[in-house]
Formats: structure tokens, sequence, C-alpha cells
């Protein structure tokens, strides 16, 4: 248990690594800098345009791989059916995650299926989570945990219902190259996208974290539910 949380430890850091070395070396379509306020998270994987998308997309597929090694540990941890479904959804989520480096924007149409993917299992295992902590009686999560993954979730709501798409329902797919091309100062989708990012990285980030420290109480709860 406590090593799959190092390897959940160890996912995240890559993953914001490999973000953060893609953003310093990014030069966009007119040759511009990144900038949260008008980028997309995808954009860090597309080459030519980003120069070290290699970086941000291996990061992906390695942090990934770690995130779900860590998400499989936790089966133990969670009892009754939705326990057990808020697992199977992070394994989903972790994996779409990671496809979402295999497949970058160069190769539009599967890419965004691994990013919708993405972001309909995360608002779900989020969601999931906070509610089996908060309403639940398991006896290893506090209730303030419920607040990092429900946090989590407002950002993915926001993101997926509460702002306009990128490219408007019925229109091509392609035409998220022009909206990239010809930009706004800001771009609220890529905001909230953001908020998705960085919440969900700070949720795994805050259970890892909880569970390396907190498994010898496991190991003493699940001695008694067996005893």
């Amino acid at each position: 248990m406590r090593k799959g949380s190092v390897f959940g430890l160890l996912g995240i850091l890559i993953i914001t690594l490999g973000i953060m070395f893609s953003i310093l070396f990014y030069e966009g379509r007119v040759g511009e800098k990144f900038s949260f306020l008008n980028h997309y998270v995808s954009e860090l994987g597309e080459s030519p345009w980003s120069i070290a998308s290699w970086v941000f997309n291996t990061g992906l597929i390695a942090g990934g791989s770690l995130v779900l090694f860590f998400m499989i540990t936790l089966w133990p941890i969670f009892d009754a059916w939705i326990g057990k479904l808020i697992v199977v959804m992070g394994i989903i989520t972790s994996i779409s995650g990671g496809l979402v480096g295999v497949y970058p924007m160069n190769h539009l149409v599967p890419h965004v299926n691994a990013a919708l993917t993405f972001f309909y299992s995360g608002l779900l295992v989020t969601i999931l989570f906070s509610l089996y902590v908060f309403t639940t009686h398991n006896q290893f999560f506090p209730k303030w945990m419920a607040v990092p993954g429900l946090v989590s979730f407002v950002c993915f709501f926001s993101f997926l219902f509460l702002t306009d798409p990128i490219v408007p329902e019925g229109e091509p797919l392609k035409d998220v190259l022009f909206v990239l091309e010809n930009r706004p100062a800001i771009l609220e989708t890529a905001i909230f996208e953001w908020a998705v990012i960085i919440s969900t990285l700070l949720w795994i980030f805050v259970l890892a974290v909880f569970v390396n420290r907190n498994t010898r109480k496991l190991l003493v709860l699940h001695d008694k539910g067996n005893s």
C-alpha cells in the first residue's frame, strides 16, 4: 500500500515536471509564449509548435502509468460497490490521461476521444469519492478528505457543462485549429481546463500522501475486519 502511494506521488511529480518544462520552451503557432489564460493543456504536446512536446507526452504516459498503479493498490481500502466503482473509474481516468500523451493533438480525433474519456471519468471518480468519504462509515478516511475531491469535481463540472465548447456542436472538429490561430486574450475554457488539471493533481497528491502516512492504520482496520 505504501509503495503504491509512493508511485502515485512520483507520477504526479513526473506529470508536473513535464508540464513545467514544456511551458518553458513553448513557441506557439504565431511565435507566442504559453499563457494559462488562453492556451490549452494539450497544446503542450503538439509538435512542432511545442518544442518540448516529447517531454510533455512522455510525462503523461509515464506519470499516468504510475498513477494507474497507485489506483489499483487502493482496491483493498474501499468497501461496498461504490468503493470498488471509485477504483475502476480512477483506473479509467489514469489510462485515458496517459493516452492523451500517446495521441497528442497532431492526432486530433483519438486525442479528443482520450481527453473526453479523461474528463468524464474524472468527473465521476471525484464526486463518487467525495460522496463515499462524506456519507459512508469507512473508518480509514476522515470527512475532510472529501474536500479536495469535491473541489476537483466542481472544476470538472464547470469545464464540461458551464463553459462554451471549443468548437460549437455540429461544427467540424478541425475548426479547433482556426480557434487556436485566432485566439482571444482570454479563453474561458482554457482557464477551466487548467483548473481541472491542477485540482486533480492536487487531489491525487493529497490522497497519496494520506495513504502513505496512514498505512499502519489501514492494516489495523484490516486485521480487525478479519478477526
